[in-house]
């Protein structure tokens, strides 16, 4: 019977944020863990005890999203304060990088997966350059910035001269009607006297 292989290095879950919505309004949680503690070897030096001191782990955090199509850590949405899981929490030399606080040149984060396999140092580097903190001994990293095509504006086409609005034409002048002649009055004979007719 093959025994299982014991995962030596786990991070455990210590707080859990309210639901939170992120710039697209997805809902993600932001949860904290700590690394497994390591045992150095030391000795008393008042009573010459030799002993193994502990050293606490140290503490990264994730966004953890509901829907795995949404974002990453979709396993640790539903989770509980005290849960363990295989992983590790790593503070490595990174590409210097600024905040508005500072510069840095080292990162804290959470790496999940069983820290003795022999791929584990890609995982390493995976998740490093998900968190766009690439780690300096990534050769694969271009530091360059990328340049940004800026798309010119399009050219307007030529607009024509504008053209002066038409001035109304005056209707030529309507010639002179002649005045009407005067009527020339026509003498009527007057009716003959009845008086002075002929006798027959």
């Amino acid at each position: 019977m093959t025994s299982a292989t014991q995962v030596t290095d786990f991070v455990k879950v210590t707080a859990i944020s309210e639901l939170q919505q992120d710039a697209r309004g997805t809902d993600y949680r932001r949860i904290t863990l700590q690394g497994s503690p390591t045992f150095l070897p030391a000795v008393d030096p008042e009573t010459g005890e030799a002993f193994n001191a502990m050293l606490p782990g140290k503490i990264g955090s994730v966004n953890a999203y509901g829907d795995p199509s949404q974002g990453p850590n979709s396993f640790l949405f539903a989770t509980k304060v005290g849960a363990r899981f295989a992983g590790t929490v790593l503070t490595r030399n990174v590409h210097e990088y600024s905040t508005q606080r500072a510069s840095y040149n080292t990162y804290t984060c959470v790496v999940f997966g069983d820290t003795t396999a022999e791929d584990f140092e890609e995982v390493v580097m995976r998740e490093f350059r998900r968190n766009k903190r690439p780690l300096l001994t990534d050769t694969d990293y271009d530091p360059t910035p990328r340049a940004i095509a800026v798309k010119e504006p399009a050219q307007q086409p030529a607009q024509p001269a504008p053209v002066a609005a038409a001035q109304p034409v005056a209707a030529p002048a309507q010639p002179a009607q002649p005045e009407a002649a005067p009527q020339a009055t026509v003498p009527v004979p007057a009716a003959p006297d009845l008086d002075e007719a002929e006798e027959w």
